[in-house]
């Protein structure tokens, strides 16, 4: 009774007549169907969600037995949305409700009394069937199994991205759009923390498929609309080492209380463990598989305040192949960094940011892995200001997300221009930085050709920063058109390599030196002045798969 009249209520109108539901003359509607693309068959219970980014209004519904969905009452706007297949079907892709042109999702316009109707088709997902065996032939069981794109290098976009192998030692990795992928298999973690002698040496080592020992040296596997015939993985067994030493604080002290972690680079990030730091500053992990590692260190600041000190940190890359006993982890005093993003011309409005939003990081200049453990990042406010909190060491400096039409002119920090430089924050005492965005620059256009020289449309172009390096990674990515034309605009004064391919490259990790090189010799090499408008023509580089 209480939840009737409450009903009642809501619905009356403050002079007591009943609320009027909106005239169908002043609102709108978006209804549909969602059907398989392969066989046209209606798909009940899809979830369908729309919003509208200026209202900050969000809807969303589920399709009936024949597939349909419908919204109504709905005011104009700009909207967008997707349609999910729904909960526990993996089997399928979602779509977005307005097809894609140029990689953007459009927006939908509605008008007052308008009536859109869209007919969404969802794509079946594919999957790669994967057996692991030992030395011997003989299948392995709850070993994970993931998988990466070899083209990217990143992770590939599933909803179960790790999946563990049953006793036959099979498991299907599914979920995957089409394209050529990295598998490899993990049976334990690659190491773990003790307080004595490990117990275990020998063990099972990641492995990608066939039998590599990592995503470089493995065998890509494509997936298309012909079933891909189940692939074997032959695990590696190897031996595993031991890491120990101590952590000191700035003071040379042993850092009682300090943060601990391990971390290995793997596809699309890093990952990690957190070891125990004894009241003696000593630790100790066993069972640790082979490969390169970064310890990092922390002590003191907001996040410890059980330890009322400043912040002090440490980031030290370790190759392991032996034991290593007394390993030496210093921590060092930070600096926090206040900055503010400002407009070279501060009489134009500051556009929105691409992406998370416009970010100032300052990565270690000499790191050989370029995991987040080296990073430290601010994200710029409403007000365009930014904080950067514990830096120390040698470090550059890099602007990501920086809106559309404007590039990074220069970085101000205590009197100089550091954009180009490399900055001792271990002695350097804290300041203000300021980063200028300038829309006034060099540009550049061209065409892009395949090697019988016709037109290569929807190329992607890479921009480096005089010779690629991979520890700075690429200044900008872009790509043609349908006729193979492509712009880079504006830009800073300067040299850099531009190399074109006809897919989406791999990702360049900051440890492929040697692919960094290769891309170099094939790249071409353009000096820019201030101002300059130039054109140059690029041929389609191509990267020997792996």
């Amino acid at each position: 009774m209480t939840s009737l009249l409450l009903l009642l209520l809501l619905c009356l109108r403050q002079d007591g007549s009943p609320q009027r539901p909106p005239s169908s003359e002043q609102t709108a509607e978006i209804r549909g169907r969602v059907t398989d693309k392969d066989t046209g068959a209606p798909l009940p219970f899809a979830q369908i969600m729309i919003t509208e980014r200026t209202l900050k209004l969000t809807r969303s519904t589920v399709t009936d037995d024949a597939g349909v969905f419908r919204f109504r009452g709905l005011p104009p706007g700009r909207y967008n949305g997707i349609a999910d297949p729904g909960s526990h079907r993996a089997g399928y892709r979602f779509e977005p409700l307005v097809k894609m042109e140029a990689g953007q999702v459009r927006d939908l316009e509605l008008a007052k009394g308008e009536i859109k109707e869209l007919n969404v088709a969802l794509r079946r997902k594919l999957t790669i069937a994967v057996r692991v065996v030992d030395a011997f032939g003989e299948p392995l069981s709850g070993l994970r199994v993931s998988a990466s794109n070899s083209d990217t290098g990143l992770p590939a976009v599933v909803r179960y991205p790790e999946q563990s192998t049953d006793d036959h030692g099979r498991v299907r990795v599914f979920g995957l759009d089409a394209g050529h992928y990295v598998l490899c298999a993990d049976g334990d973690s690659f190491g773990n923390g003790s307080a004595s002698g490990a117990q275990v040496r020998e063990r099972l080592l990641r492995t990608c498929y066939p039998s590599a020992e990592d995503e470089q040296q493995a065998k890509g596997v494509a997936v298309g609309t012909d079933p891909v015939d189940e692939i074997e993985i032959r695990m590696r067994r190897g031996r595993t080492y031991t890491l120990a030493g101590i952590v000191l604080d700035s003071a040379g002290m042993p850092a009682i209380g300090a943060r601990l972690q391990v971390e290995l680079e793997v596809p699309g990030g890093s990952s990690s463990i957190g070891l125990d730091v004894k009241d003696d500053g000593r630790f100790r992990a066993d069972s640790v598989h082979p490969g390169t590692y970064a310890l990092t260190a922390s002590l003191g600041g907001p996040e410890q305040p059980e330890q009322p000190r400043s912040l002090e940190r440490a980031y030290v890359p370790v190759r392991l192949d032996a034991d290593v006993d007394n390993i030496a982890v210093t921590l060092s005093k930070t600096v926090t960094v206040e900055g503010q993003m400002v407009l070279e011309d501060p009489s134009l409005p500051f556009p929105a940011s691409q992406g998370s939003g416009l970010m100032l990081s300052l990565p270690l200049a000499d790191d050989p892995l370029g995991i987040s453990g080296g990073q430290v990042y601010g994200y710029a406010r409403n007000d365009h200001t930014f904080t950067v909190e514990g830096a120390f060491g040698r470090r550059v400096v890099r602007v990501d997300n920086v809106p559309r039409g404007l590039f990074v002119k220069q970085v101000q920090y205590r009197g100089k221009d550091i954009l180009d430089s490399v900055v001792d924050f271990s002695s350097a005492s804290e300041g203000t930085m300021n980063v200028v965005l300038s829309n006034r620059g060099a540009s550049v256009t061209g065409r892009v050709t395949d090697e019988n020289g016709k037109p290569a449309g929807r190329a992607h172009v890479w921009l480096f920063q005089g010779v690629p390096d991979a520890r700075r990674g690429i200044v900008r990515e872009v790509r043609t058109s349908a006729i193979g034309e492509f712009t880079l605009a504006p830009l800073r004064a300067g040299e850099y390599t531009l190399v074109a391919f006809a897919s989406p490259p791999r990702e360049l990790r900051p440890s492929e030196r040697e692919r960094a090189a290769k891309l170099a010799e094939l790249g071409e090499r353009i000096t820019l002045a201030e101002l300059d408008q130039r054109t140059i023509d690029l041929r389609i580089v191509k990267e020997v798969p792996r």
